[in-house]
């Protein structure tokens, strides 16, 4: 098994190291209260983190909420009871209740780590989408200066972004932002 964990616990961070280093995962890194997970969080950058419902000072509720919205690391919680989990939180993917075995607690971060990847996946396809419409809708805005100051249809419009960036061997979008620019510029200097 692979996977970065920072281990955040007041009680049993000892037996959760051993547990989840004896598994094949590595700890990155451990502490015993919400505040000192938050700094961890930030310098480690974990994949999860393990981490105590009931901490001193900031609970891990808490930091888990801090962590998850700065740095987008989720966790898996600990807790010493059996209450229904608010399902407001989408930081949390998975929760053990205690008392803890050594295949309960290796079952839960490897299904949270599975749960991990698969974010990870779908975010880089959201940004690849967004960069690419991003991009079509500078070529279409482009298209629509050169059709205005031209005085071309749409296909020819295209062409002749097309050939520019043929020409001057950029990608299609690089010209169509420089078209923009240059028109932009243009409309701040009449």
């Amino acid at each position: 098994m692979n996977g970065r964990i920072l281990v955040v616990d007041d009680e049993f961070v000892y037996e959760l190291v051993n547990i989840l280093t004896q598994a094949g995962f590595t700890v990155t890194g451990s502490a015993k209260d919400g505040e000192k997970a938050i700094e961890l969080a930030y310098e480690q950058k974990p994949d999860l983190i393990v981490m105590n419902r009931e901490l001193p000072c900031l609970n891990g509720l808490k930091a888990s909420r801090i962590i998850y919205k700065a740095y987008r690391i989720p966790s898996v919680l600990l807790s010493s009871s059996d209450r229904e989990e608010d399902p407001e939180n989408e930081h949390v993917f998975g929760h053990l209740h205690k008392p803890l075995t050594e295949e309960k607690v290796i079952l839960a971060v490897g299904k949270a780590l599975d749960q991990v990847r698969t974010q990870r996946i779908y975010e880089k396809k959201v940004m690849v989408t967004d960069v690419s419409l991003q991009q079509r809708k500078s070529i279409e805005k482009a298209k629509g200066i050169i059709m205005r100051k031209r005085k071309v249809p749409e296909d020819k419009a295209y062409k002749l972004l097309r050939n520019l960036s043929t020409d001057k061997h950029l990608p299609i979008v690089e010209i169509a932002e420089l078209i923009i620019l240059k028109d932009d510029s243009a409309m701040l200097n009449k």
